[in-house]
């Protein structure tokens, strides 16, 4: 289970934390400025699983962020600038993605409801997506089956 408000994710944690949770906004761009830094290694994470949105991440959604308020305002409009983009390119890291896989943390693209979306969840190494629009999904698998399409062949396997 999972929010991407951290304050949600913390009462999910604290009401049960045998059930594994999915990175909140900032504890996905804590994990993003650890691996651009170099020090991602020689950190613990706290979720199970590393979600990202493919959704932009606007200067709006980071001010009305809890965790971020105590920033002071030219920081969240640097975030907003890092974080632009549809999905947000600043997030889109394969080698971290092998990384996080290494460590044994799988990487999940979220609000994934079109074809490009798929193939760079798929192009970037995602061992998973979650979308809004399941049939669909469910028809994209299938015609890759049906097909032997190769594009998604690494989603469908798994």
């Amino acid at each position: 289970w999972f929010s991407f408000d951290e304050k949600i994710n913390c009462q999910l944690r604290n009401a049960d934390a045998t059930i594994p949770s999915i990175t909140s906004v900032p504890n996905m761009m804590k994990t993003l400025l650890l691996y651009y830094t170099g020090l991602l290694p020689y950190y613990d994470l706290d979720d199970a699983v590393f979600g990202i949105t493919v959704d932009e991440i606007t200067i709006e959604r980071i001010r009305h962020e809890a965790a971020l308020k105590a920033l002071p305002d030219w920081i969240k409009q640097l975030l907003a600038v890092l974080f632009r983009g549809r999905p947000p390119t600043i997030m889109i890291a394969p080698a971290l993605f092998t990384h996080l896989r290494q460590r044994g943390i799988p990487v999940w693209f979220l609000g994934v409801n079109n074809e490009s979306d798929l193939q760079l969840a798929v192009q970037s190494g995602a061992t998973a997506v979650l979308t809004d629009r399941v049939n669909w999904l469910c028809e994209q698998l299938e015609d890759t089956k049906r097909n032997k399409r190769t594009d998604f062949q690494s989603i469908v396997e798994e």
